[in-house]
């Protein structure tokens, strides 16, 4: 090929400036721009013709790449964000999606084999053996019976654990409040037996009388202790006895009251809801 030949189909392919992938219906016709970078495309024929000129050796300027023209949207994308981001050639960063032939090879396969159910058995298998728990007590809770002697420092010397982890384990957020309760309750590591004595007979009925007094006087609002002690002791302990005592003296109460005193009386009977 002479020189006046190549220079003549040089003039031939600059003179077209349509580029090779259809434009889009809103797109110029005679120059396009980047979606990504919106520069200025150089029309198909130029950068042909560079790559004609690389090929036979003549000097020219740096290579021209390739611009790209979205099959989705019509959409192009220059040559130098196609070298940025080679994904642009092979994928539409506007439509998120690939080009069909790259859809098609994506594709997954379908397949009808299924595999086949685990045969039945008419055993069940074993059930796995059970672990016992690491933090979890083998043996029963262990209680400690509160003597007014004692004080936190020397039941967690007794029982060889720390002081802050028997508070912790009874909720015991101040160690004046211990002798409020009966008894203390000896967490793990601990699983030997009590170390207290037990309550005696004595003990334990003083204790049981003290509860039968305190929930006599939350059903009878009566404030005096001594008094529902009284009705108690009377009552031989029976506190379904006491309550009908306790009853029969309001109502007595209250006939007096409305004789001597009717507007006083009216404010303390019951309202009938």
């Amino acid at each position: 090929m002479t020189a006046m030949d190549e220079k003549e189909e040089l003039e031939a392919t600059s003179t077209s400036s349509t580029p090779s992938a259809s434009l889009p219906s809103y797109a110029s016709s005679a120059q396009l721009y980047c979606a990504i970078c919106t520069n200025e495309i150089l029309p198909a024929a130029v950068v042909v013709a560079e790559e004609k000129k690389q090929q036979l050796g003549e000097e020219a300027g740096e290579v021209l790449p390739r611009s790209t023209m979205q099959e989705c949207c019509g959409r192009a994308v220059c040559g130098d964000c196609v070298d940025a981001n080679p994904r642009f050639a092979a994928y539409c960063p506007f439509c998120q999606s690939l080009p069909s032939k790259a859809r098609v090879e994506a594709a997954p396969t379908t397949t009808t084999f299924r595999p086949l159910p685990p045969p039945y058995t008419s055993d069940p298998p074993p059930p796995p053996p059970s672990y016992p728990s690491g933090s979890s007590s083998s043996g029963a809770v262990v209680h400690h019976y509160i003597r007014p002697t004692d004080s936190l420092l020397s039941i967690s010397v007794l029982y060889n654990l720390p002081a802050q982890t028997l508070r912790l384990h009874n909720r015991l957020y101040s160690d004046h409040l211990l002798h409020a309760r009966r008894t203390l309750e000896i967490p793990h590591p601990y699983s030997g037996p009590s170390l207290s004595h037990l309550p005696t007979e004595e003990e334990a009925v003083e204790e049981a009388r003290k509860s039968a007094v305190k929930r006599f006087q939350v059903r009878t609002k009566c404030t005096d202790w001594e008094a529902a002690e009284v009705y108690l002791k009377e009552a031989e302990w029976d506190e379904a006895v006491a309550l009908r005592r306790w009853e029969a003296d309001e109502r007595a109460v209250l006939a007096t009251l409305a004789f001597a005193h009717p507007t006083l009386a009216s404010s303390r009977l019951p309202r009938s809801h």
